[in-house]
């Protein structure tokens, strides 16, 4: 077949025999096609042209996107590498402030130990008292600007997070304002905590957080109050299915705020003015921190200020249901406005006298401080400046509890307590561990507790928190049968958490007699399980109702039972709980004698109900 002819099957497809698959280009024709019959070919060269150029201008684009994108992906390198060596640098500045705020502890605890040791002697004089209490206070606020560096420090490293564990929101609001209530007293001002009666109580969230939060705020405002009050009021903003929304406001009637300094009041290293930092001193970094913790918490916090007025801070957060509290503990939620006085401080904090205490720490000073503390409240103190001389000492004394150091050489705290677990599985016998740090590390409690430790202080020492804690975690020879002295029931503080209400009073007994019988159940039914975390929350719910309605010894011995284990000391925890039951019964007999005079509108009577309860 000629080329002609191939040519001409394909301008005339409809003929005879064509097979499509002999048609040909007309590009490939161009040279055997006559002029005449070419013509209607210059067309498709011109798109050819243009196509072969566009196609270049492509390619040319192409190739000048990928450079760009090569480019990118370098640039995007280069800041990465940027990014992890200025985090990297921050993590070692935050090391360094961490190891930096453990050296100037040391000498701090010292002066802040032995200051509020010397302060105790009922023979000082006031001119020495005065001078020695303006020392322990001026040490206090420079540990507290310690604090704050170092906290902004991990803040800004992105080394600070945020938990989630179960807590009771009223117990821990209530506790968190004791301390500060010495100080607003100090001050002769009203220190109140207002919890709104619909608030719930059981929820999951990071009560350390939150109390450093509130703590902060209420702190600012004694400081910044000479006359007048603050308030402390926690109110239910929203209530989800799995959440409730909790507002937090703190206000006081002090100076107040100038409104153009309210934009710049959570800014790093400001004031209020210049005179705040003359007058009262600080870092300017405790509202930076708290702001940016209610941030971490998906809260945000927002202030409302008048000079001469004073000013409110309040922040709203969302915290997560637990599981729901005791009815009978609810009834703290009919008296919305608790004002807390020294007296109420004081009252919290129970002795617990005669303990024999292991105190482990390689600082001699520290350990001249901790035994001076202890021997004050009358414990008798083995000191130990080592792990390994713990370990030894341990060979020969069977202590009541350990006072650990976490940082020491050779063998450290973490090391030691997990040697004296392991010597204990042969002996049966298990002593609580308390650590000791001045790192002041969030995660240092959660480390300690997987070492097998009780519990975590940071130094310098709270002598007040460390005797509540010893009385918590006392062994079995301070859960004993209590005596004469031992209030099972007080009426006048539990008829005024009622308001004095007869039928109130009534249907709180009634609860009670329904709650205690579930709860001890569920505790009986996690120690014959060795349920540790079932056995902590019943014992711990009874220990937040007895605390509610004023039965004070039963409340004592469920403090102490709680920091047991089940799995570790089955036979300890069943003695602790047949006198756990005698106190159940013996305060519901108090009770629903109490309920029932004031039911049948007698005259109540008055005063703490103390029994033993081998009477009962």
């Amino acid at each position: 077949m000629s080329i002609r002819t191939v040519a001409t099957k394909v301008a005339h497809p409809s003929l005879i025999g064509f097979d499509p698959h002999l048609a040909v280009h007309p590009a490939l024709l161009r040279g055997a096609i006559p002029g005449e019959e070419r013509n209607g070919y210059e067309h498709d060269d011109e798109v050819e042209v243009a196509v072969r150029a566009r196609t270049r201008s492509l390619s040319a684009a192409n190739e000048a996107l990928r450079a760009e994108i090569q480019q990118q992906k370098q640039l995007v390198q280069q800041l990465r590498a940027r990014e992890a060596e200025t985090r990297r640098l921050s993590l070692l500045k935050s090391e360094f402030l961490s190891n930096l705020s453990h050296e100037i502890r040391t000498p701090i605890s010292a002066i802040i130990g032995m200051t509020d040791v010397a302060l105790r002697c009922d023979e000082l004089g006031a001119e020495a008292r005065e001078h020695l209490a303006l020392a322990r206070d001026s040490g206090t606020s420079l540990l507290q600007m310690i604090n704050h560096i170092l906290d902004f420090s991990k803040i800004e490293a992105g080394r600070m997070s945020v938990e989630s564990v179960a807590f009771s929101l009223r117990e821990s609001v209530r506790d968190w304002m004791k301390p500060l209530a010495f100080e607003a007293s100090r001050k002769n001002l009203r220190l109140v905590c207002d919890i709104a009666p619909n608030v719930g109580d059981a929820f999951l969230g990071d009560p350390m957080r939150l109390r450093q939060v509130l703590v902060n705020l209420a702190g600012n405002a004694i400081k910044f109050t000479e006359r007048g009050m603050v308030t402390v009021r926690v109110e239910c903003e929203a209530v989800a299915a799995k959440h409730t929304v909790c507002r937090f406001t703190v206000s006081d009637t002090g100076a107040g705020i100038p409104r153009n300094r309210l934009k710049d009041i959570f800014a790093p290293f400001q004031q209020a003015s210049a005179s705040t930092s003359r007058l009262h001193g600080g870092s300017g970094l405790g509202l930076t921190i708290s702001a940016r913790l209610v941030e971490m918490m998906k809260g945000r916090i927002t202030v409302e200020s008048e000079v001469g007025k004073g000013s409110a801070f309040s922040f709203a957060i969302p915290l997560a249901h637990g599981q729901a509290p005791s009815s009978a503990a609810a009834v703290s939620s009919r008296s919305a406005e608790c004002e807390l006085a020294d007296n109420a401080l004081r009252a919290s904090v129970r002795r617990s006298s005669g303990l024999e205490i292991l105190l482990v720490d390689d600082n001699e000073i520290n350990r001249r401080v901790g035994q001076a503390m202890l021997q004050q409240a009358g414990h008798r103190v083995t000191l130990a400046p080592s792990g390994a001389d713990a370990l030894d000492s341990l060979r020969q004394l069977r202590p009541d509890a350990i006072l650990m150091d976490l940082q020491m050489p050779n063998m450290d705290g973490m090391a030691a307590a997990a040697a004296i677990r392991r010597a204990e599985k042969k002996t049966g016998y298990r002593v609580p561990i308390i650590a000791l740090t001045a790192r002041a590390e969030a995660d240092d409690e959660a480390r300690c507790r997987a070492a097998g430790m009780d519990g975590c202080m940071t130094k310098p020492i709270d002598p007040a928190r460390l005797l509540q804690l010893l009385d918590r975690i006392a062994p079995e020879s301070n859960t004993s049968v209590p005596g004469p002295g031992e209030v099972v029931l007080d009426r006048d503080a539990l008829f005024a958490r009622v308001g004095g209400d007869a039928r109130l009073l009534g249907e709180v007994a009634e609860q009670f007699q329904e709650e205690q019988g579930k709860l001890m159940t569920a505790v009986r039914e996690a120690i014959a399980n060795r349920d540790a975390g079932e056995y902590r929350y019943a014992m711990h719910t009874l220990h937040g109702m007895f605390r509610t309605l004023g039965g004070d010894a039963a409340q004592a011995l469920t403090g102490r039972l709680e920091m047991l284990s089940p799995a570790i000391e089955p036979a300890r925890i069943k003695s602790g709980y047949a006198l756990l039951e005698k106190a159940v019964h013996a305060f519901e007999s108090e009770l629903t004698a109490f309920a029932g005079a004031a039911l049948d509108r007698e005259e109540p009577v008055s005063g703490q109900v103390a029994r033993q309860y081998a009477e009962s």
